[in-house]
């Protein structure tokens, strides 16, 4: 079962299990170490897996019909493949080349209107995180990824609407805001060399 399906609830079971083992362990991790957490976590997957696999035994000695409940994530295929890690790999290394790039440029200030937008986006992340902490942040970004992709299916016309009308919105703020920044890639310094 691919990781998409799990996400899009394709199997509400197995994909509740997931999201309820999660968010448990991030909600957990909150009030305990991660350490004890950890371990608590693995010992519950572990007794959870010898009693299911006692049930199967004890119906299967009754005499019982009853199918094993972890079947179906025994199917699930956890072997990594070389070639995926190696094409994996290259494509995280040319993200992280590009990313610190951008981040030289950004701090050494190349664009100042770039520059501008990311002190304003740090500023921003500094009220959030005054807000909540990074184990908050995860714990909602679980939620999330479990919650949006199955009400973008649900409501997809809307949201491509709603999405087209904040990107041009976006577009038209940021346009204003740069005509009002002095530098090279706006129109008042190409007027001022004009009347000069």
């Amino acid at each position: 079962m691919a990781l998409l399906d799990i996400l899009n609830w394709t199997c509400p079971t197995l994909t509740g299990g997931f999201f309820g083992a999660g968010l448990v362990f991030l909600v957990s991790n909150i009030y305990f170490s991660f350490l004890s957490v950890s371990a608590y976590f693995t010992l519950a997957l572990v007794m959870f897996g010898l009693s299911s696999k006692l049930y199967v035994h004890l119906m299967g000695f009754l005499k019982k019909p009853c199918s094993d409940p972890l079947a179906e994530i025994e199917r699930i295929d956890v072997n990594l493949p070389s070639e995926k890690v190696e094409e994996t790999v290259k494509v995280v290394i040319e993200s992280l080349n590009a990313g610190v790039t951008v981040i030289r440029s950004l701090l050494l200030v190349h664009n100042f209107a770039n520059s501008v937008k990311f002190a304003a986006i740090l500023y921003s992340i500094t009220y959030i995180g005054a807000v909540c902490n990074t184990l908050t942040l995860l714990t909602l970004a679980w939620v999330a990824a479990f919650v949006i992709p199955i009400i973008y299916t649900q409501n997809q016309s809307k949201a491509d609407e709603l999405l087209t009308q904040a990107k041009t919105q976006y577009q038209a703020l940021s346009s204003k805001l740069l005509s009002l920044v002095p530098g090279p890639n706006t129109a008042q310094p190409a007027q001022v060399s004009k009347e000069q």
